[in-house]
């Protein structure tokens, strides 16, 4: 398995990079995943599909996602929470303490 990952500013064309990259890999014979998390949710137009949190296959060997971070984060922030507050009880930080500390700001238990 190979993870292709495409970083940097905006406006320089990393999803445009990353979509033409997987159409290549796929017509190429490789099972190819391209997703993007990010919040403008611009890959589904470079790929003229529409995209969801859930991948689909868009071409032969291609599948294509487009992740919301928020709405995982609001999914899965009780869980993440629950790890937080035992690496603080870990390191020996008080439970009440360790409780507010892994507490974010407008983040709630689902």
């Amino acid at each position: 398995m190979r993870l292709v990952l495409y970083t940097g500013k905006g406006g320089v064309g990393k999803t445009t990079t990353a979509a033409a990259s997987a159409v290549c890999a796929a017509q190429g014979g490789c099972r190819t995943l391209v997703a993007s998390a990010d919040a403008a949710h611009s890959l589904g137009d470079v790929l003229e599909e529409r995209l969801s949190a859930e991948p689909r296959a868009i071409a032969p060997g291609l599948d294509a996602v487009e992740i919301d971070a928020r709405v995982e984060v609001a999914k899965h922030w009780g869980r993440i929470q629950d790890y937080v507050v035992a690496t603080f009880l870990y390191h020996g930080i008080e439970g009440v303490v360790a409780e507010e500390l892994a507490m974010l700001p407008g983040a709630r238990r689902s």
